[in-house]
């Protein structure tokens, strides 16, 4: 009979494999990261490995998910203590401010994930992963952040909501790319300056 395996071991060997496919991401790039890599990294076998996820793909998707879900409590618990609609969308260009790029790890870590973001023009099941979550996680926080704004009267009405979500993501990520791309890029003023632009813009 074979052995009873808890709950919890499973979900360590599940974090064990994520961190492990995480570092290889960030050291040799998503692209260029293999499932071997990631056996050697974690120190299990690949029949272990495959007992969790059955591709690379996989590996990067819950990864991606399990990050976003603990940073999107975590924000949602701030946000609910903000009354006004404009001091949410401040308090969210200063979550991206307070970033300051200076760790390698982490720094890595942006550049696989733009490097996906671009690898998803190439394959649909990417694609459609990456816009789903953009839309349910994102783009549906900003909008609806705008409109309950509108509604207060705090934000100009003939906005389109829906647009300006896109528009505030479309400044985070340029910024982010940006840094990532190049590390004497003024990060820090640049976003400072987006924010009060688009602050005055929608007030």
């Amino acid at each position: 009979m074979p052995p009873v395996v808890s709950e919890d071991y499973k979900m360590q060997k599940k974090q064990d494999i994520l961190s492990s496919a995480l570092i290889c991401f960030a050291r040799k790039g998503y692209q260029q990261a293999t499932m071997d890599d990631i056996v050697e990294q974690s120190g299990l076998s690949k029949g272990a490995i495959y007992n969790y996820f059955k591709s690379k793909d996989e590996i990067y998707f819950e990864a991606v998910n399990e990050n976003t879900s603990s940073l999107q409590h975590a924000v949602q618990e701030q946000l609910q203590q903000l009354p006004a609609s404009i001091d949410k969308v401040s308090f969210l260009f200063d979550t991206y401010l307070s970033n300051t790029h200076q760790d390698q790890a982490e720094m890595a870590l942006f550049q696989v994930y733009y490097e996906f973001r671009l690898q998803s023009c190439r394959d649909e099941k990417i694609a459609s992963f990456l816009k789903k979550r953009r839309q349910d996680l994102f783009i549906n926080l900003i909008r609806d952040i705008i409109t309950d704004g509108q509604g207060r009267g705090e934000i100009r009405t003939e906005l389109d909501a829906t647009v300006l979500a896109h528009t505030f993501w479309g400044l985070i990520d340029g910024a982010s790319i940006c840094v990532v791309t190049d590390p004497d890029y003024p990060y820090e003023a640049a976003l400072s300056q987006m924010k009060q632009m688009f602050l005055a813009y929608i007030s």
